[in-house]
Parts: structure tokens; C-alpha cells; sequence
């Protein structure tokens, strides 16, 4: 019975993936998977391998451990990788018409950057777990799921809502009892402002989204909703003669300018403060503490050669790509540090910032290298999963030992379920995009819109930029936070 493990880490990989693309791509949060796969591995561990409860809990965790990282890789590629569409569409869609080399393309820098994540957890383990014994909040929270031995009645939970959300799509697909619409107010126009329509055909996500994230996501979006309405609609447009499309994208990259600007003075003050908790061991390097150092620095007991063969595919794939020897250096270097630093702020509060530590690494490349559009979405990209990926392993370390589940066996199932993901995530992306079309109101990519608007800032009008970087002042200063509300701007209603 335990030959069908692997089965199930593939089952759920997909799942991770496919669910976390579509949400990355179609709003602007990224939730941890792993609370949601506790409830799909209680099915398939009790129904094909037929455990009762409390036997069955140290295999739910093992296949928690190994699939989680398809749901974070699928995050950071949904954050970065459709940045490429928004800056030059003609080339996506040139690559989105060869399925397979965007599938090759896509799978080999998701496992350029989580083998780089891989490696980095295994160097980190025993520093962030048993040393400064981190919290990894994800982790205990899916080991008290697990252990709790409610998952049946959640797993009811979930399949009612499953079923709920289906019966709602087919009543509103084949019959008129429920609207594609709803008008609020009977329609009038006044000068450039015209009564919304509030979309209802995807009253199930939004309605999902906000049970989950209640006023904090809420709140900043109907901000950004009306601010579009009364300020851009009502006001920028008869005053700028230049497009409403010009208006927006120049007051959001306003938007955008402030809050990187905020990021970055924030960031270098994160690092600082963990240069203080002794990133290098202060004990004495001798031969008697030899093997304890290379061993910490070790995927297995292949350390040295590991690690080499790591950069030899990364260094393969971004050369093909055209990247310098330097930039490739930078990029490295740089990412490790990110990446470091994402893990210690998990670690503490159980969240990855994975926008502002790529943001962070970008900014100074576009200065220091001739990029082109690919290599940038690529800078960001890669950093997003390298850190994302060892973040999420750590997590998943987090709850095996908690749950005392062996070292070797972890590290092996999560290689597994790594590859598996990475190979997927390709094809699935490919499958996302073409299906719903990248810059739909069903695929708004809102993150790597955002992005796009920072690399482009050059190009817009200044003072509406400046009026949007006045209005992202604001917002900080109220402590609302400027993204989401730019989501509220950006996306349709």
C-alpha cells in the first residue's frame, strides 16, 4: 500500500499547482496551499491506503510535506512570469504558440530556482529549526490540523462548497434564476464617469476570497474601487488630454514608485537586523569541526559536487537566455541573500515576501546590465521561487519534525514531489494561460502588472505619477496597504 504514496504526491502536486496558478494569476493574494491539502490527502490517504485516524497521520504529513512546494513554485511563477506579457505581448504570444518550448522554458527556470531553494533548506535546517528554533507558523499550523483528527468533517466541508460552487455555475450557465450582472444603478454618464457593472458571474472567488482575508484585502480594494471612480474617472480625465488607459497607467506607476521606494529603504534594515544573529558560526574553524561544516552545506552527503552540478544547469540556462557572466554572478548572489532573508521573516510571522526581495534584486540589475525584457521577468522569477521553495521546505521540515517523521525520508519525498511539480508546472501554466487569456478580467495578473508599471515608469506622464505617488504617501501613512489598494484601480469590477 505504501507504492501508492508517490501516486499521491503526484495527485496532490497537481492539485497545488493548478489551484495556486489560477489564484496567483486571478487576484492579488498568494495563500499557503498546505491548510487545503491537509484536507485532500485525509481523502486519499483514508480511501487508497484504508488507515484509520491515527495511523494515518504521519502519511497525510508525509504527503503534505512532498507536494506543498507545487503550490509556493506556482505563486512565484504567477506573481513574475506573465510580467513578459504585460511589457511585450507580441512575444508571449509568439512563445505561447510553441506549447512546448514554453513548457520547457517555464519547467526549466522553476527548476533552475527550487533546486537553488532545495539546497539552500538543507543549508539552513538546522540553523533556523533546531538553532534559533524558528516558529515556522504554517508548519505547526498544518501539524495541529492533522493531529487534531477533525480532517473528516473539514474534508465534508470542503466537498460541500466544492459542490455548492458547481450547482451555483450551472444555474447561472443554463438557467436565468441567477445574472451574469447586477446594476446597482439605472445607467447615467457625467462628463467621463459612468455607472459600473458589478460582474456577479464569479460571485463564488470573490466571495472565497473575502471569507478568507475579510477587511484586510476588502477594505484597500473598494478604496482602490473608488478612487478610480471619483479620482481618475471623474477628475484626471477632464483635466489630462491624454487617454483614460494613459491615465491609469500613469497614476498606478506613480502608485508603484512610492511604495518600492518605501520597500527599499525598508529592506537593507531587514538585513541588518540579522546580521546581528550570527549568519557565520563564531566557533573556530578546525579539522575536528570539518565534516560538521561541509555537512551543514549539503544536499545528502554529496555536498561539494551537489552544489556544483546546481550552478553548472543554472548557470546552462541562464547563458542560453544570454545572461554575462556577471549578471549571473549578481543574480546568484543576490538571490541566496533574498532568499535568506524571506526564510527568516517566515520563520518569525509565517509570511513570504517574495514581490519586495525580487523588486530588490531587479531594480539595481536594470541599472548594472543591458536586459532585455526576458532576462528581467527571469531576475524576478528566479529570486520568487528560490526563496518561495525554501521557505515552503522548511515549512514542510517544520511540521516532520514535529510530526518526528525521519530526515531522510522528508528529504526524499520532497526531491520527489519537487521534480514532479517542476515538470508539471510548465504544461498546467501553458493550459491556465491559453484557456482563460492572460489579461482578462478572468486572468487579471494584477502582481505582474504592477511590475511591469515599475520597469515602464520612464515612459508616463509625470505629474499624474506624482499625484499617484502623493496618493501611495497617503496610504502608508494610514498604514492601508497600496498594492491591494492598486488591485481595487487596476482590476474591473
Amino acid at each position: 500500500m505504501l507504492m501508492l504514496m508517490p501516486f499521491i504526491t503526484v495527485i496532490l502536486s497537481i492539485v497545488a499547482v493548478c489551484v495556486m496558478g489560477y489564484v496567483a494569476m486571478a487576484t492579488a493574494v498568494g495563500p499557503w496551499i498546505e491548510p487545503t491539502l491537509v484536507l485532500f490527502a485525509t481523502i486519499l490517504v483514508r480511501f487508497l491506503l484504508r488507515f484509520k485516524a491515527a495511523k494515518s497521520q504521519n502519511y497525510i504529513a508525509l504527503a503534505i510535506i512532498s507536494s506543498s512546494v507545487g503550490g509556493i513554485l506556482a505563486t512565484a511563477l504567477g506573481f513574475s512570469f506573465p510580467t513578459l506579457f504585460f511589457l511585450d505581448s507580441q512575444l508571449f504570444k509568439s512563445l505561447m504558440k510553441q506549447p512546448v518550448f514554453f513548457s520547457c522554458i517555464v519547467s526549466g527556470l522553476s527548476l533552475a530556482g527550487s533546486l537553488f531553494g532545495f539546497w539552500m533548506a538543507n543549508v539552513l535546517e538546522k540553523k533556523f529549526i533546531y538553532e534559533q528554533k524558528l516558529l515556522f507558523p504554517v508548519g505547526q499550523l498544518v501539524y495541529r490540523m492533522i493531529s487534531v483528527q477533525n480532517q473528516d468533517k473539514r474534508a465534508k466541508e470542503l466537498g460541500l462548497g466544492l459542490v455548492a460552487t458547481m450547482i451555483f455555475c450551472a444555474a447561472q450557465k443554463f438557467t436565468n434564476l441567477i445574472p451574469k450582472f447586477i446594476v446597482l444603478l439605472k445607467s447615467f454618464t457625467f462628463n467621463s464617469f459612468k455607472t459600473p457593472l458589478i460582474r456577479f458571474d464569479i460571485f463564488p472567488l470573490t466571495w472565497a476570497v473575502g471569507y478568507v482575508t475579510g477587511h484586510v484585502i476588502a477594505v484597500p480594494l473598494l478604496l482602490g474601487t473608488l478612487s478610480k471612480i471619483l479620482i481618475l474617472d471623474l477628475f484626471a480625465n477632464n483635466y489630462f488630454n491624454i487617454t483614460s488607459t494613459e491615465i491609469m497607467l500613469a497614476f498606478c506607476s506613480g502608485l508603484v514608485l512610492i511604495n518600492t521606494v518605501f520597500g527599499l529603504i525598508k529592506t537593507p534594515k531587514l538585513f541588518l537586523y540579522d546580521l546581528k544573529s550570527k549568519f557565520f558560526s563564531n566557533k573556530k574553524f578546525s579539522l575536528s569541526n570539518y565534516k560538521e561544516y561541509l555537512d551543514s552545506w549539503s544536499i545528502g552527503r554529496l555536498s561539494i559536487p551537489t552544489i556544483f552540478l546546481i550552478l553548472i544547469f543554472i548557470s546552462a540556462f541562464l547563458t542560453y537566455f544570454k545572461f554575462s557572466f556577471l549578471s549571473q554572478i549578481y543574480l546568484i548572489l543576490f538571490t541566496f541573500v533574498s532568499a535568506y532573508q524571506i526564510i527568516s521573516i517566515a520563520g518569525k510571522i509565517g509570511l513570504a515576501y517574495l514581490g519586495r526581495f525580487a523588486t530588490f534584486v531587479m531594480v539595481p540589475a536594470l541599472f548594472l546590465f543591458d536586459l532585455n525584457w526576458i532576462q528581467i521577468t527571469m531576475i524576478c522569477t528566479f529570486v520568487e521561487i528560490t526563496g518561495g521553495v525554501a521557505t515552503d521546505i522548511l515549512f514542510g521540515r517544520k511540521i516532520a519534525q514535529l510530526s518526528n517523521i525521519p530526515s531522510k525520508t522528508v528529504r526524499r519525498y520532497q526531491f520527489f514531489g519537487l521534480i514532479v511539480c517542476c515538470l508539471l508546472v510548465g504544461i498546467i501554466f501553458w493550459n491556465l494561460i491559453n484557456h482563460f487569456k492572460l489579461g482578462s478580467f478572468e486572468l487579471f495578473a494584477q502582481r505582474a502588472q504592477t511590475r511591469a508599471l515599475l520597469i515602464n515608469i520612464n515612459k508616463f506622464n509625470t505629474t499624474l505619477m506624482l499625484m499617484g505617488a502623493a496618493f501611495g504617501g497617503i496610504l502608508h501613512y494610514f498604514k492601508l496597504n497600496p498594492m491591494l489598494v492598486l488591485g481595487g484601480l487596476l482590476m474591473p469590477l
